[in-house]
């Protein structure tokens, strides 16, 4: 299948911006601009720890306050929806959009509240109290793919989110242990051109 472009039309050619002027008089309209009847705001308590296990959140104050319609925790919201599916073939853990036990990262939603307006909602996600056992962090990406006792996922051994071992370089592909040392030399030797590299992402 190939694709080809009709000569005149877009390609190669200059296109009227259709959007611009009512945005440099002012007179876009954004979701934020959106007023509806009964319309009600949401806002998120999130961790201030980057790995822990939640022991308690309690959300009496934030349920206290006029004008909040709703609080729920992660825990609770477990009850109701189920994990967000992860479109991998990789093995992955659950994930859901708010944490029910565990923290991973720092700002990951631990409970979410449901208010009149948006700052009542911000103010009543920040009279939340949580009470989390902090866990070490696997902060440095050569530590975490290299055996770092910080475990981020508890379901699996080890932080690598996808192993990768060519076929015939002697390295285990479950592990990435070098097995097989003497070919992973030959396979540098006979490679035509070796790039090394450290890469981030």
């Amino acid at each position: 299948m190939t694709m080809q472009a009709t000569p005149g039309q877009l390609v190669g050619q200059r296109v009227r911006r259709r959007e611009d002027p009512r945005l440099v008089k002012g007179r876009g309209s954004y979701v934020d601009d959106m007023k509806l009847p009964g319309m009600l705001h949401l806002a998120f308590k999130r961790s201030d720890v980057a790995h822990g296990i939640i022991r308690s959140i309690d959300t009496s104050a934030a349920e206290a306050m006029p004008g909040v319609e709703l609080v729920l925790t992660g825990a609770q919201l477990a009850e109701i929806i189920p994990p967000m599916p992860v479109a991998t073939p990789f093995p992955a853990p659950d994930h859901h959009a708010v944490t029910p036990d565990r923290v991973r990262y720092v700002g990951e939603p631990v409970a979410v509240v449901v208010a009149t307006d948006r700052f009542l909602a911000a103010d009543a996600a920040d009279a939340i109290e949580v009470d989390i056992e902090e866990l070490p962090a696997g902060i440095d990406p050569e530590r975490a793919a290299n055996g770092d006792p910080a475990v981020i996922h508890e379901a699996f051994e080890n932080n690598l989110a996808v192993p990768f071992a060519p076929a015939g370089t002697g390295v285990n592909p479950e592990t990435l242990e070098v097995e097989d040392e003497s070919a992973l030399n030959e396979a540098f030797d006979n490679a035509d051109v070796v790039v090394s590299q450290r890469m981030f992402s």
